[in-house]
């Protein structure tokens, strides 16, 4: 069934998934995730599980080049099977996807705002995957993020990039409700929330 947030809007619900350490960093300021606690076996901290509940991921060229790395050099299996899966650049164009994953992404030159509306004129999806912080930032501050699920890494790492720092759409605040919070392993806690508005 279709949710309410995707009912009421012109596009459709959207979804944080991410890593955040205790001063509030979700990448080194080289990208770097390896502060990150990596998998166990087949324990991936409940992400498979997560990605089953999205029609579709949209992400910056930083989030996109990290991973297409990962699978292209490194020969990590596409963790997107699936899914559609939509870059927003500026500077990147679909001839500049290495050739194995040319027909996994498309490349828009569209916002992250502009992005979601289209994905929500197909009538196939409805619930988007959003990563990257520049991605994240930008939707979060059109308030146009229904659902964040943060998981908090015990660990500070003094610099990188923040998943903060935005303007509130007209400089108001943003009301969230907790739906669950749980501690996943390695001091790790897994937080679910849900954007409260007026209806």
């Amino acid at each position: 069934a279709a949710t309410a947030a995707y009912m009421s809007t012109p596009r459709p619900e959207t979804v944080v998934y991410i890593g955040v350490t205790m001063d509030g960093y979700i990448a080194r300021p080289d990208g770097s995730l390896d502060f990150l606690p990596q998998p166990e076996g087949d324990d991936d901290f409940g992400f498979g599980a997560f990605l089953n509940t999205v029609d579709a991921v949209l992400m910056g060229r930083r989030t996109f080049d990290q991973v297409a790395e990962f699978v292209v050099r490194d020969k990590v299996p596409w963790p997107y099977e699936g899914k559609r899966v939509i870059v927003v650049s500026r500077t990147m164009t679909q001839k500049d996807v290495p050739e194995p994953l040319s027909s996994k992404a498309t490349v828009t030159a569209q916002s992250p705002s502009e992005a979601l509306k289209a994905l929500g004129k197909t009538g196939f999806t409805r619930r988007v995957y959003v990563d990257g912080g520049t991605t994240i930032r930008s939707l979060l501050e059109e308030d146009q993020v229904d659902e964040m699920v943060l998981t908090s890494v015990p660990v500070t790492i003094g610099r990188g990039t923040s998943l903060w720092g935005f303007d509130t759409k007209d400089k108001r605040d943003y009301r969230w409700s907790v739906t669950s919070s749980e501690p996943i392993g390695r001091g790790m806690v897994k937080t679910t929330y849900k954007r409260v508005r007026k209806k």
